[in-house]
């Protein structure tokens, strides 16, 4: 997993910048003998040097891996929006939400969005190779709210999943008629939480948490949600809600044949049951219907038409491409020009996924020729 056994806490030090995978089970002793119990509260003390000033934190690149973990170094919070990041680090960023389910879950972040990381919290991130993430003083915030809430981000929205009790899941998908609807680098996987998950799912059965693309009328956007058993009834809620000027987005229950425009504030009741379809991703979709009269391109940004994910990468590589005509082939090549892989592609928007297992560690070029339009990319082999 990547974790490092924490074996004596007299012997053993939590060195800086380091981040502590930490179990609680209550006072001492208790939690040993399997039986159901209620936790005792506990208080953890430590000491050593307060970090002060600027803070470079280097995120190192580890093998067959594309993810790295930081932790934040101040015993404060700090407003996630505003640190820096290396080129080789990802667009967005997970953390653990502990008040999320029963047992907690894994929340995606983009870095351009306000969220406050809680002192003594860590996120993961993807990195394409070791670089660095700087924290300054002025990055720092008082008090206790890890989410930041002020005006909706342009062309973001924020859904929930609730029941009358408890906050679930949540899933973002941001408007950019720059991405493109496959999975590219501005997308967040969605990764597997413990009691429930809500995303988007691609079309290739990719599940997103942060979902980046183009606004498209009358197409639909697929939602997922798995309950684990956890038979209940659920509200999906919207948060932040900001969509382009001339469009609306309405969410249609195909198990119930029911659709309703979403809003600011809008919520949707509905049950899971043993009933296999009241869940699973084919229940439910979002219609985006109207022709936005306002820009739906995020300034200073253009998404390549072809991108390789994850790049470096090991075990097998997907590439996805945009705004092809007709058929392409898709070629993967040595520097050298031998050809390793070949594939003819049909559609002007997809992705294909390139299996490395026998080809051997190195430098290759990713080339995708088609009728209009030629795209290549370097990608590493691990």
């Amino acid at each position: 997993s990547g974790w490092t056994a924490f074996t004596s806490a007299n012997t053993n030090s939590w060195d800086q910048y380091e981040v502590l995978l930490l179990y609680l089970r209550g006072a001492k002793g208790e939690g040993l003998n399997g039986q159901a119990y209620t936790p005792s509260a506990s208080t953890f003390e430590m000491s050593g040097t307060v970090n002060q000033g600027t803070q470079v934190v280097t995120m190192t690149k580890g093998s067959n891996s594309s993810f790295g973990v930081c932790g934040n170094p101040y015993p404060s919070g700090v407003q996630m929006q505003n640190v820096s990041k290396g080129s080789n680090v990802g667009a967005n960023y997970y953390v653990w939400d502990a008040s999320s389910g029963a047992d907690g879950a894994w929340v995606a972040n983009a870095f351009t969005s306000s969220y406050i990381l809680p002192p003594y919290a860590g996120f993961f991130t993807t990195i394409t190779a070791t670089d660095n993430i700087t924290f300054e003083e002025q990055d720092k915030v008082s008090g206790g709210t890890a989410l930041h809430k002020g005006t909706a981000a342009t062309n973001w929205v924020e859904l929930y999943i609730y029941d009358s009790t408890t906050k679930w899941d949540r899933l973002l998908i941001h408007f950019d008629d720059n991405a493109m609807e496959v999975q590219d680098n501005a997308d967040a996987k969605k990764l597997y939480n413990p009691n429930l998950d809500f995303y988007t799912l691609l079309k290739d059965g990719t599940r997103l948490a942060i979902d980046v693309r183009p606004y498209s009328d009358l197409k639909s956007i697929p939602l997922g949600l798995t309950a684990y058993n956890r038979y209940n009834k659920y509200v999906i809620k919207t948060g932040d809600y900001d969509i382009p000027a001339g469009a609306k987005l309405y969410l249609h229950d195909k198990y119930l044949n029911k659709t309703e425009e979403m809003k600011a504030g809008y919520e949707y009741w509905f049950d899971v049951t043993s009933d296999t379809l009241s869940q699973g991703d084919k229940r439910f979709e979002i219609n985006m219907v109207g022709k936005p009269t306002n820009s739906v391109i995020e300034a200073n940004t253009r998404t390549p038409r072809m991108q390789l994910i994850p790049n470096p990468a090991y075990d097998e590589v997907k590439v996805s491409f945009d705004e092809m005509e007709g058929t392409s082939v898709l070629r993967l090549m040595s520097v050298t020009g031998q050809v390793v892989y070949s594939k003819m592609v049909e559609g002007s928007t997809g992705s294909v996924v390139i299996p490395l297992h026998n080809i051997p560690s190195g430098i290759y070029i990713a080339d995708l020729a088609g009728k209009n339009a030629r795209f290549t990319q370097k990608l590493i082999k691990e």
